[in-house]
């Protein structure tokens, strides 16, 4: 990240922490006063600052400054700056991506070709890197761009950062005076903006586009360097420290039919699905409400600058989804062609080991599964899974959580049988070892190297071969709002770029060993005050290009699908405790299932955070996840999921077969789900433990033994006490 002298010298500092609305809530409110019913939804925050997170706001109201534009030199958001007028070499100390090393290198760009289909640009670059100093050493080779920011670009209110780092490869150590060819290949889509007011031919909004125009590449050691060559190769004067125009590689881009905006090429996805804004609701301006959000512009920087939104009523428009009234049960629906329990077809769970997710063979399996079977699936997430008797499906323990490795033991997982050869035992002088051993998520990023990144994955994925384990809730793929994220630690940088880069070199390393990877927290934990329901307010744009484009660089893994010619993306993930806007994370419809699994073509496991919404069954299945995070539940099963005092429901009914019978979308969305969930394990090492004859027993423990016995003597006592009673009462009225 950048360091700034002052922390709180960054605009999304303005509005953090702890926000309440002023409608009535918990007990005060009903439905007449314009009150928040619900539990967890009476918490806001506005994230005014708009794109301009991290270095994104430094650099570019530095290059803004330098070429007299916006108003970058006026008084608004002064911490460390000096006269009345912002100065960068006030605010910040070190810029991002900025490394300092035992030696010296020299950087030239001695080669780029530009690769473009359908909906897909690639720009190679060649660099050579040269050690100039005395000592051996290695360093990182980091590409940044500038898009070009134009009128246009002002009359729809899209923001353009100035910089933003767009891809990076590393050196091997290379001794003095040698020198090395480091290839990257930069993919444009990481330098496309995300315009939520492009018309679409469809009629809908919102596209990822290109404008006309130059678009500015440099190698650079940081951010700030990056900027200074930009500008020289712009001519401009009055930067802080020269720069090297030398360094910058132009592409004219001209859109097709002599358009001033492309919005096809990135307007659909990599997986061929059109681009529309699916998240609006994000956006407090959606809403009608009396106060609107003004959000940070470059255009002037002075009056756009954040302010402070405390004491904010949510309007009656915004209501309904904070009391999460987003679905409603279907009562009359045909579901006779949804088939349940289909014994005619000899198949089970692990038939499917290793195939694709389209393999026909997963409709007669899910046509065999049991609609309790498969409730009961789609309700329990882990880190216990309850067992699924008609398709084979075992159960058991088969996720956990991460931090810096995995939150275990060796000798914790009860998935490996005691013979194998190479469980570790508590006989064994390392069995309390544990497996969080492994730097921080900040600290691997800083690395800059995709190798390092990959081989932690490798690691983990070998260590819960160890233990058994198929799903690990990690790493984290949240970006860094600002320093005082509470879970800082466990994301990779404020830069989508490079936090999706760790993710997915994790995720990939971890896959090949048969750990699926479910990186967290999907999207938007921006602060841990209120983060149980808290509602982040931000332009649909802001979400595009910061949060979720480093989730979808992870999920769809593009350089492994170009390098080994199939879907190597993500097959797991966690969402956030917070909102989208007024609507639970969990329950997002946009969000999940047609921004993940319709635009990233992403199938597989989606778990809740821990206890999160469990009130919005229905709402989680249908919105795209496929279980929840059921730790504190104790061993999940359809009695316990349908007992009166079951904490998961929906509108406040329990889960039963009866509520279901005529929903024929919840029926196919709870299949979905199971589709995903058993996909999933079926690509990973729980496969270790299944072959064609592994069938479910059921057996009694001593303790439980001992359990039904005293049941059994406290019923039978019980029922001799009753006895006893009735014929003492009977002899006392006969005496009388």
């Amino acid at each position: 990240d950048i360091y700034a002298r002052y922390a709180m010298s960054s605009p999304a500092a303005v509005n953090f922490g702890s926000y309440t609305f002023t409608n009535p809530s918990g007990n005060d409110a009903t439905a007449d006063n314009h009150g928040i019913t619900r539990k967890n939804s009476n918490h806001y925050v506005i994230e005014a600052e708009g794109i301009y997170t991290g270095y994104r706001y430094y650099e570019t109201r530095y290059y803004d400054s330098v070429i007299q534009k916006g108003n970058a030199q006026g008084a608004s958001g002064l911490y460390s700056s000096k006269n009345n007028a912002w100065n960068y070499a006030d605010e910040v100390t070190y810029p991002f991506g900025f490394g300092l090393s035992y030696t010296n290198f020299e950087f030239s760009i001695i080669e780029t070709k530009t690769e473009a289909k359908a909906h897909e640009i690639y720009t190679n670059f060649k660099v050579r890197v040269k050690n100039t100093g005395k000592v051996a050493g290695a360093t990182p080779v980091q590409i940044y761009g500038q898009a070009p920011y134009t009128h246009t670009n002002n009359l729809n209110q899209l923001q353009k950062p100035a910089i933003q780092l767009l891809e990076f490869g590393k050196t091997n150590v290379i001794e003095p005076n040698k020198e090395e060819v480091v290839e990257v290949e930069v993919d444009w889509q990481n330098i496309a903006s995300y315009d939520q007011n492009f018309e679409n031919s469809d009629g809908s909004k919102g596209s990822y586009i290109l404008d006309k125009g130059d678009y500015y590449f440099t190698v650079a050691n940081g951010s700030h360097e990056a900027v200074n060559n930009i500008l020289a190769k712009q001519n401009a004067t009055g930067m802080d420290k020269a720069g090297n125009a030398d360094l910058v590689y132009v592409k004219n881009y001209s859109p097709f039919g002599g358009a001033e905006v492309d919005g096809n090429t990135f307007g659909f996805s990599k997986s061929g699905t059109k681009i529309k804004n699916q998240i609006e609701y994000s956006d407090w301006n959606y809403y009608k409400s009396e106060r609107k959000v003004t959000y940070l512009s470059r255009n002037d920087w002075v009056n756009t600058y954040p302010v402070e939104y405390k004491d904010l009523t949510a309007p009656d428009s915004m209501l309904d989804d904070l009391n999460g009234k987003y679905y409603t049960l279907k009562t009359d629906q045909d579901v006779s062609d949804v088939k349940w329990g289909d014994t005619n077809v000899d198949i089970s769970f692990f038939d499917l080991a290793k195939m694709p997710y389209d393999d026909e063979r997963y409709t007669d399996l899910l046509n065999k599964m049991t609609l309790q079977d498969a409730i009961t699936m789609a309700a329990y997430g882990g880190n216990t899974f309850a067992a699924a008797e008609s398709v084979g499906f075992s159960g058991g323990k088969l996720t956990e959580n991460t931090g810096n490795g995995i939150q275990t033991y060796l000798p914790s997982s009860s998935l490996l049988d005691d013979k194998c050869p190479w469980k570790v035992t508590t006989e064994d002088n390392n069995h309390n070892m544990s497996l969080k051993v492994f730097g921080s998520a900040v600290l691997m990023a800083s690395s800059f190297s995709h190798d390092m990144l990959f081989e932690m994955g490798t690691f983990v994925g070998e260590e819960a071969i160890l233990v058994g384990l198929p799903i690990l809730w990690g790493p984290g793929g949240n970006t860094h709002r600002s320093a005082f994220n509470g879970r800082t630690g466990e994301y990779y940088s404020e830069d989508p770029v490079l936090t999706g880069v760790g993710c997915m070199e994790f995720a990939v390393g971890a896959r090949d060993r048969g750990l699926i990877a479910a990186p967290k927290h999907y999207a938007f934990n921006d602060q841990e005050t209120n983060r149980n329901g808290v509602a982040p307010f931000l332009t649909e744009q802001r979400a595009r290009e910061t949060e979720l484009r480093a989730f979808q660089i992870a999920f769809e893994a593009t350089p492994y699908d170009r390098k080994r010619s199939t879907d190597t993306g993500m097959l797991g993930m966690m969402t956030s405790f917070s909102k989208i806007g007024a609507v639970e994370c969990t329950c997002s419809v946009g969000l999940v299932r047609n921004i993940a699994v319709g635009e990233w073509n992403f199938h597989g496991y989606t778990v809740t955070d821990i206890n999160d919404d469990f009130d919005l069954f229905d709402c989680m299945v249908m919105g795209g996840c496929t279980g929840y995070d059921n730790r504190m539940i104790g061993n999940p099963s359809w009695d316990v999921l349908t007992a009166d005092n079951s904490r998961i429901k929906n509108s406040g009914e329990t889960v039963n077969l009866e509520r279901y019978s005529h929903d024929k979308d919840l029926q196919l969305a709870i299949k979905e789900s199971c589709h995903r969930t058993l996909y999933t394990f079926c690509q990973s090492v729980l496969m270790n433990q299944y072959n064609a004859s592994t069938k479910i027993v059921e057996q009694l423990t001593s303790w439980r033994v001992m359990y039904i016995t005293l049941i059994s003597v406290s019923g039978s006592l019980l029922g001799i006490s009753l006895v006893l009673a009735v014929i003492l009462n009977f002899l006392k009225k006969e005496a009388n």
